[in-house]
């Protein structure tokens, strides 16, 4: 398959703070051959199944961890363990990974300071 599948999760410590309005999902979204799925920290365990699938059904795959309101990955360490024997992805932060470092490590994560280097990112890989 040519497309990418990309997990975008905003990391939250309240769901008050979900941002309806959420700049870097509409970014994503106008990518080409790219299907995103949202989601946040706090999300049922339940989407893991579907997270997982999406992410399996595609060649290219990406996880991008928005931390820049909590550092709490939450839902976003299941789908970093489904995926560490195959090592198959993309782990992108953006905000503070100190709750990630070895998931980082492990996959060769990339950490940007802003939505432009995500996008831009993406957009060449």
């Amino acid at each position: 398959m040519n497309s990418k599948a990309i997990i975008l999760i905003q990391a939250l410590e309240d769901v008050k703070q979900y941002a309806f309005d959420y700049p870097l999902e509409k970014q994503l979204k106008a990518l080409k051959n790219v299907t995103v799925l949202t989601l946040d920290s706090l999300s049922d365990r339940w989407i893991i199944a579907s997270a997982k699938k999406l992410l399996e059904e595609n060649d290219r795959k990406a996880l991008i961890l928005d931390t820049r309101i909590s550092a709490n990955i939450g839902i976003g360490q299941a789908i970093l363990n489904a995926f560490i024997q195959s090592k198959d992805l993309d782990l992108i932060c953006l905000g503070d990974t100190r709750h990630i470092t070895p998931f980082l490590k492990l996959f060769n994560g990339k950490v940007f300071e802003s939505e432009e280097e995500v996008v831009a990112y993406l957009s060449s890989n």
